[in-house]
């Protein structure tokens, strides 16, 4: 398993991860709807969060094919409320079917994190629907656990 840096060059790729992300979500969220336009709006609000936030796109390749890849930058939060300021932000992380419980996951992980430790980063974050058990324990390997939950539903009342 090769991890390499994606850059711009590599956005059709990334889209195409990023449509297969939102895929695997919808059974987490029924409002995910990779509808037509998804996939431009998705790699544009990734370069944006890299290029913004001194982050990065990470690729895992096996045999010249793309096994998955994980996009992260750096959060920063105001001072006068948290202890900690600036926190790895993982935006996304995705391993497509064939390459799962191989390794990929890990890899891209590592990637990341060693890019904040170099950042001076002390603290990491992501995002993860309270349903997806595996993504869960992936993060719970790296010593995260859930701190906030967001409750989610429809607007009473309305149509």
């Amino acid at each position: 398993m090769i991890i390499r840096e994606a850059t711009r060059e590599d956005s059709d790729e990334l889209g195409a991860m990023l449509v297969e992300l939102c895929t695997y979500e919808m059974p987490y969220d029924p409002l995910v709807f990779p509808g037509p336009g998804c996939a431009d709006y998705l790699i544009e609000y990734t370069w944006q969060g890299v290029e913004r936030a001194a982050g990065a796109v990470y690729f895992a390749e096996e045999g010249g094919a793309v096994a998955g890849f994980i996009s992260g930058w750096v959060e920063r939060r105001d001072a006068r409320l948290w202890r900690v300021d600036r926190l790895g932000y993982i935006d996304a992380l995705y391993v497509r079917e064939p390459y799962r419980g191989r390794g990929a996951g890990r890899a891209l992980m590592e990637a990341l994190l060693t890019r904040f430790r170099a950042q001076g980063l002390s603290q990491i974050t992501t995002d993860v629907y309270s349903a997806n058990d595996a993504a869960r324990g992936f993060y719970a390997g790296f010593g995260m656990r859930p701190a906030t939950v967001k409750v989610e539903g429809p607007l009473p009342g309305a149509d």
